[in-house]
């Protein structure tokens, strides 16, 4: 297959992989190669109190040694881009989670799913899931990354690049996987009636409280159904008469509660399994703001699709797969102009007060949520290819140590379907 071909599961060729990603303790090399305190690298603690739990005993005993297997994979062939490739282009910003794409998850860190969950990504969307779009959102933020891209062609006259750029580990929670893979335990965890009513109570007075303070104009959130009811999965994935303007919302409000101390210590899923299989491994190792592993043409002048193919988000963003660069690098080298300009930028406190200069987390924050671009000139090639000829050969040791950890030795298996 070409470097750069788009990949369609349904006439993929007959060898598909099963991964089965080993989901135990982390080593101190592994825990090297991920940022400071990151979720990838954490295992939570049992107590043995909570062990006395049915529920938590069944799930450690399926977690004890238990892998996370992921079927139907098809390759993903990357073309590599030259920092020199971009030169007289523009790039805008396109911040985005981690997701994995391609295969099916049915077992997450030992516990089977009671249905499988399609995996649809992330960077790789565009060569996996809809080789006719650069990008998927919700159609209000696929509005206004088009007007970006619109700004940055009239501002400069040059064609537009969008850049994929990483989000923190945890904006991976308003996609649909993860809920999808946290709610697929419960059957075989069988967590309580008793537990599930508690969840759903407290889940309904956060909603409650959501609604009270909620802008002038905003739509209040719809009560959360109930995990056993047969509607639960429609209404989180806003499908079936359930409204999708949301729904995300309403994922994220789920997931934040069950990945807390209490309802895990009572047998709900562990979230940090579910976090590990569902990420893409090589985006692992990256730091919120890291860009330019995925690159994608932008079509100023096309109309927006309400054809995402893409279940987290109905609006598909008109363009096509570019590529990337050999390793993602830091926003303030993919971006050092912006970062110029954000470096004189104040906050705007609400009470009037003056404000302060924008903290870096602030400048990232600025990529994904207000117009940006970057000129690719003969400088930011120079800064570019510097950077990736000394630390950009970190970044991929990084990820070669993590290996181990996310697919383990000789855990990669081809089957041949009969």
């Amino acid at each position: 297959m070409a470097p750069g071909a788009s990949i369609n599961p349904a006439t993929a060729p007959p060898a598909t992989q099963t991964l089965l990603t080993k989901l135990g303790r982390v080593s101190k090399a592994e825990k090297a190669a991920l940022p400071e305190d990151s979720l990838y690298g954490k295992n939570p603690q049992v107590t043995k109190e909570s062990l006395e739990n049915p529920a938590v005993w069944r799930r450690e005993a399926m977690r004890r040694g238990g892998e996370t297997i992921i079927e139907d994979q098809v390759p993903i062939d990357r073309t590599i881009i030259q920092p020199e490739d971009l030169q007289g282009k523009v790039g805008v910003p396109f911040m985005a989670d981690r997701s994995r794409a391609g295969g099916n998850l049915t077992q997450v860190g030992g516990v089977p799913l009671s249905r499988p969950v399609s995996l649809q990504g992330g960077e790789d969307y565009p060569l996996i899931v809809n080789p006719n779009a650069a990008w998927a959102s919700n159609k209000g933020i696929a509005v206004n990354k088009q007007n970006n891209a619109i700004n940055a062609l009239e501002a400069t006259g040059m064609p537009p690049v969008g850049v994929f750029t990483v989000m923190g580990e945890r904006g991976i929670d308003f996609s649909t996987p993860v809920i999808e893979a946290m709610v697929g335990q419960l059957e075989a965890i069988r967590v309580p009636k008793k537990a599930i009513k508690l969840f759903d109570t407290k889940i309904n007075k956060q909603i409650d409280n959501i609604n009270k303070f909620r802008k002038e104009g905003t739509p209040e959130m719809p009560r959360f159904v109930g995990l056993n009811h047969p509607d639960a999965m429609d209404q989180l994935l806003g499908i079936n008469g359930y409204p999708a303007l949301g729904s995300g919302n309403l994922r994220k409000v789920l997931v934040q509660e069950m990945f807390g101390k209490e309802f895990r210590n009572i047998g709900f899923p562990v979230y940090h399994d579910v976090l590990k299989s569902v990420t893409k491994p090589e985006l692992m190792p990256l730091n919120r703001g890291d860009a330019g592993s995925t690159m994608f043409s932008l079509e100023p002048g096309s109309p927006l699709s309400t054809d995402s193919r893409h279940r987290s988000y109905d609006t598909a963003i008109p363009g096509s797969y570019l590529g990337g660069l050999e390793s993602a690098v830091p926003a303030q080298v993919m971006y050092p102009k912006t970062f110029d300009h954000l470096a004189t930028q104040k906050t705007k406190p609400k009470d009037g007060s003056p404000g302060r200069l924008f903290t870096e987390q602030e400048k990232i924050g600025s990529l994904g949520m207000a117009h940006h671009w970057e000129v690719f000139d003969q400088e930011w090639v120079d800064t570019v290819s510097d950077w990736l000829a000394t630390s950009g050969a970190k970044k991929t040791g990084a990820a070669m140590v993590l290996a181990p950890l996310l697919f383990g030795a000789g855990q990669i298996q081809q089957l041949e379907q009969e």
